[in-house]
């Protein structure tokens, strides 16, 4: 194989690549955000108990609000950030137990999303 014709390939192998992923991106955007999509480490937080929690929040304001904390950023949920906001939050309390309000945020949004809710993210 001549070096140009290898370049070409390569070149259009890539195109390709990069496309597919931009377009996986695309349909996920435009369905929304479902439990299935959660990782593992995630869906381990469900309990239905949780669903209650914010009753006047919607899954939209309960994302919305998770972001503003900086546990929600771009198609990604950063975990370990309700452990930098413990020192700021205030305590929510919700069945006998205290949650920080990121922790609770994040567990209602969770079993929302398990009980077949979806969210479209930006």
């Amino acid at each position: 194989m001549n070096q140009r014709l290898f370049m070409k390939v390569c070149s259009g192998t890539c195109a390709a690549i990069i496309a597919g992923g931009a377009w996986v991106t695309v349909l996920q955007r435009a369905r929304g955000l479902s439990y299935a999509d959660l990782p593992e480490n995630m869906k381990a937080l469900y309990q239905q108990d949780f669903s209650r929690a914010f009753p006047a929040l919607t899954l939209e304001d309960l994302v919305a609000e998770l972001g503003r904390r900086g546990v929600y950023r771009r198609w990604r949920f950063y975990v370990s950030q309700i452990r930098a906001n413990a020192a700021s939050d205030p305590l929510v309390k919700f069945d006998n137990f205290l949650y920080t309000e990121s922790e609770l945020l994040l567990y209602a949004m969770v079993a929302r999303l398990r009980e077949g809710g979806s969210v479209f993210l930006d």
